[in-house]
């Protein structure tokens, strides 16, 4: 599993060489790759962290082969071809070093907090450099389990087993728990730490007014999509184009089965103990890969016009189409900066 979701963000200039643009015209590109390793707040153990990786850029992924050489002077790669400049030993390297870089591995904290991982790599002053004012900013997410970003302590430190108090078993569980609603018979209702026989209707995102203990998704969707001057990462929102490449949405289902299968669940009867506890069942699998319904991650990318967004399914063949129109939509973005007067 990819348990370590992948994050690459391209910071593009708008003169990328085009056929509809001046002959000649070149590009400048910084591409840095982030993992959703933040640690688990006060729950710290072998593969939780103090603040993990911390949205740092990554010169080289944790599982990066003994070959692999980093990015000079900067832990993103720069490309210059105005300048004919770059800091991978020239630009044929390009795949070999963006291997090396996204080779993170799945050895970090299973409580994958993505989506504010990304938001401390923008702001982060340890990332100085990569992003500029005059440039699109390109975002692309690879992850097989949903978002888990979340100021609530207790809910990686509360004691193991914690049944009663309705946290359950420490396991990503929690953050789906408390992270998702549904249409139940007496209104929205958080997911029950019990099976619920079937998908439920409606899934969406929690709220905190709705008991959700995770952060509000409006904390990314403003810094993504208004203007900086209404709280937002760039000047012009249009310049930030969003790619995702996850299980889908729906359908939402907790069974009651084995916590600790790879793949396929084995479903169990109960009662709920260390070898029987609800987990959400995958909403997609496919030759070895499978991916839990990522709601939260898609109602961020959704909220981005059609025209800066492209959303892949993780369980596809072949991921070209999406890297294809990912960069279609680019490319139009800049051509269109560059026509505007």
């Amino acid at each position: 599993m990819l348990s370590r979701p992948r994050i690459i963000a391209s910071s593009s200039p708008p003169h990328l060489r085009d056929r509809r643009l001046a002959r000649g015209s070149k590009a400048s590109y910084h591409i840095g790759v982030i993992t959703s390793d933040l640690g688990a707040l006060g729950y710290v153990d072998g593969s939780c962290k103090p603040d993990g990786l911390g949205g740092r850029l990554q010169p080289l992924g944790a599982a990066a082969p003994a070959d692999c050489v980093a990015p000079q002077g900067a832990p993103y790669i720069t490309i210059d071809q105005q300048a004919n400049t770059d800091n991978i030993n020239g630009i044929d390297w390009l795949p070999k070093t963006l291997s090396c870089m996204t080779a993170v591995g799945d050895q970090g904290c299973g409580f994958e907090q993505t989506l504010e991982s990304l938001r401390v790599a923008l702001l982060s002053p340890a990332n100085a450099g990569f992003l500029r004012d005059d440039a699109l900013l390109v975002i692309a997410i690879l992850t097989d389990e949903d978002d888990c970003s979340t100021d609530d302590d207790e809910l990686f430190t509360a004691p193991v087993p914690n049944v009663g108090g309705m946290l359950g078993y420490r396991r990503s569980f929690r953050c789906s728990r408390f992270g998702l609603t549904y249409a139940a018979p007496g209104g929205r209702a958080l997911l029950p730490y019990a099976s619920t026989m079937g998908p439920v209707a409606d899934p969406r995102p929690a709220t905190k007014a709705e008991g959700g203990r995770l952060f509000d998704l409006s904390r990314y969707i403003d810094l993504l999509t208004k203007p900086r001057s209404a709280g937002g990462i760039k000047d012009n929102p249009n310049d930030v184009i969003i790619g995702l490449i996850s299980a889908p949405p729906s359908p939402v289902e907790v069974l009651l089965a084995s916590p600790n299968t790879a793949l396929d669940y084995t479903e169990c009867v109960g009662p709920i103990n260390e070898f029987c506890q609800p987990v959400l069942q995958r909403s997609c699998s496919s030759s070895g890969i499978v991916g839990d319904p990522a709601v939260r991650l898609h109602a961020v990318a959704t909220s981005f016009p059609s025209e800066r967004r492209v959303v892949g399914d993780l369980c596809a063949s072949s991921y070209q189409t999406f890297a294809d129109e990912l960069m279609a939509k680019t490319t139009a973005r800049l051509v269109a900066n560059r026509e505007s007067p």
